[in-house]
């Protein structure tokens, strides 16, 4: 064999061990943090599920939370940290169906799953997903962006942790 042809061969064969690189690489998932770079940037919190929904802002370095008609009072600082803290921790991990009609058994369905938006100063969205019921294994939540069909299993985050969409439930409790 001649040495250009043994070069030529060399040569396909990287391009050939390179591309089934890249597509095997393709092929693992990666796993997804949406709202990790979102929580040093956030403004306002939206937390809806079904027709109850609780609105935070951040006025002036503080966090209000405006009541049904709107008025402003001061929010319970250690529970909306506590949420963008948790927040920024979960990871998306598996994906479990990719079937809109699925989404009511996850509970990741307008009705019955926890909308969380993250906006910034300008009402731009940040981040945003739908929470639904824990996975049996205590350590997962179900989860969904909003515009898409598919379900993912989620670490890091209990259902819990993601409050009440209830304004009153964000107040800043009085001391007497």
């Amino acid at each position: 064999m001649s040495s250009s042809l043994i070069k030529k061969l060399a040569w396909v064969s990287g391009v050939l061990l390179l591309l089934w690189i890249v597509y095997l690489y393709r092929q693992v998932p990666h796993r997804q943090a949406p709202f990790a770079k979102a929580a040093n940037q956030v403004e306002r919190i939206f937390i809806e599920q079904g027709p109850k929904r609780a609105e935070l802002q951040k006025q002036a370095g503080a966090w209000k939370v405006l009541s049904g008609s709107g008025t402003p009072y001061l929010a319970e600082e250690s529970q909306v940290k506590s949420l963008i803290s948790g927040l920024k921790d979960v990871q998306i991990e598996d994906e479990i169906s990719d079937r809109a009609d699925r989404a009511s058994d996850y509970e990741v369905n307008a009705e019955s799953g926890t909308r969380v938006d993250f906006l910034d100063a300008k009402g731009t969205k940040l981040a945003e997903g739908i929470f639904g019921k824990q996975a049996p294994d205590y350590s997962h939540i179900y989860f969904r962006y909003p515009d898409k069909p598919n379900v993912y299993l989620a670490r890091g985050l209990f259902r819990g942790e993601l409050g009440q969409p209830d304004p009153d439930s964000w107040r800043k409790k009085e001391k007497k």
